[in-house]
């Protein structure tokens, strides 16, 4: 929530209430705040460098913005009428079922077939992202298009995959990565390896945040031998197993706690609980 801006990078976080993207036309320093996008004098917006920085529909609704200048800025949940994060919420909006939120994506029958897939993390690609592609390292504007689909480093980790063919027969300079995403989920042809593809993508865009975030090294090998060790992982994961019910006697000496975990087969997994339990009723 803006106050005095005084903390709100604004180029890179988010303070714009259903901001478009792209979101701006110009992009100076990164470092530039929301604080210096407010004439100190009118405590109001100079409106000329907000239509000079944010594209026409994003200045426009930060025009919208009331500028109160006092206090701090804080960091609030716009999902929950106090501000204040909510798992419920959360899970909520990612599965699309809030109607009353200011979520373009909730409706859309692309986003919901994502959401369905079988796949491990469930993650929508971002729409945040630098002014140049941190992966290659050139002055090619970081798009997710070329983030995905066209920059060297991605190219270079989808030809140690079994789906380079695939992907390279859709890729095309025009074509944006809604309408990549569409494709692959609609392609009866595609529908089998879409998963898998997905995945991959997701690994890019992870290695990508943890390259900027963390400063990690990045090898394309690495990358895609993670990217499908992550496929192999959730389908063996998502992989419907019998599920085996243990029944525990009346405690005695012998057959206490430690004697009835150490004598689970090594690939259980172990989950403790508490509940209240009345001997009267057996409830």
């Amino acid at each position: 929530m803006v106050r005095d801006g005084n903390s709100i990078l604004a180029f890179r976080d988010n303070w714009i209430p259903n901001s478009a993207q792209p979101l701006c036309s110009a992009y100076p320093n990164p470092n530039f705040l929301v604080s210096d996008l407010i004439d100190k004098d009118t405590n109001s917006w100079n409106l000329d460098l907000v239509k000079a920085y944010f594209t026409p529909q994003n200045a426009q609704i930060i025009q919208g913005i009331r500028v109160p200048l006092s206090d701090n800025d804080r960091l609030i949940w716009p999902f929950s009428k106090n501000g204040q994060f909510i798992v419920k919420t959360a899970y909520k909006l990612l599965s699309g079922q809030y109607e009353f939120i200011h979520n373009p994506q909730n409706q859309n029958p692309l986003y919901k077939s994502l959401w369905k897939l079988p796949a491990l993390p469930k993650v929508q690609y971002n729409n945040s992202h630098d002014v140049n592609c941190n992966l290659c390292g050139t002055v090619v504007p970081e798009t997710l298009e070329h983030l995905i689909l066209h920059c060297p480093f991605d190219q270079a980790v989808w030809s140690l995959t079994h789906f380079y063919n695939e992907v390279a027969q859709v890729r095309d300079s025009t074509l944006n990565l809604k309408d990549w995403v569409g494709h692959w989920l609609s392609s009866n042809a595609l529908k089998n390896k879409v998963v898998v593809v997905f995945s991959i993508g997701w690994s890019i865009w992870k290695d990508r945040c943890s390259l900027i975030f963390q400063g990690k090294n990045l090898h394309p090998s690495t990358t895609a031998r993670l990217a499908l060790k992550l496929v192999t992982d959730s389908e063996s994961y998502l992989r419907t197993e019998p599920v085996v019910r243990i029944t525990a006697n009346e405690p005695s000496a012998g057959n206490d706690l430690i004697s009835l975990v150490s004598s689970l087969p090594d690939d259980c997994i172990i989950i403790y609980s508490d509940a209240s339990f009345d001997i009267n009723t057996n409830m």
